[in-house]
């Protein structure tokens, strides 16, 4: 059920073992976890990129060199709620302007028959 529920939430099998590499591990190089999980470092930096992007993992420099850590679940949970409010709010406002031009695009399909 976990790897299905991540799944659902947009990840692909690789960020999926990423992420729950990193939940496991705790705080990590990038290159270490490409060790760890036998797989070529740039894939799994580009991995990391999106799952920040996601905002579900923190990146921090020490010394020049980025660690990552998961989310805590909490946060996770938090910050999916908060894009699906984000996701709504900007839906609501294209239908709207949607709305707004349906009499000028029934004008064209008119006028083209």
């Amino acid at each position: 059920m976990l790897l299905q529920t991540l799944k659902k939430i947009g990840l692909d099998d690789k960020e999926v073992a990423v992420y729950l590499r990193l939940t496991q591990a705790g705080e990590m190089r990038a290159s270490t976890l490409a060790y760890q999980m036998a797989q070529p470092r740039t894939s799994i930096q580009n991995i990391l990129i999106r799952l920040e992007h996601e905002e579900m993992v923190h990146k921090r420099f020490d010394k020049n060199t980025a660690l990552y850590t998961a989310v805590s679940p909490e946060e996770l949970f938090l910050n999916l709620e908060s894009r699906y409010v984000r996701q709504q709010s900007e839906a609501k406002k294209d239908l709207g302007a949607l709305k707004k031009i349906l009499p000028e695009l029934e004008s064209m399909m008119r006028s083209n028959k």
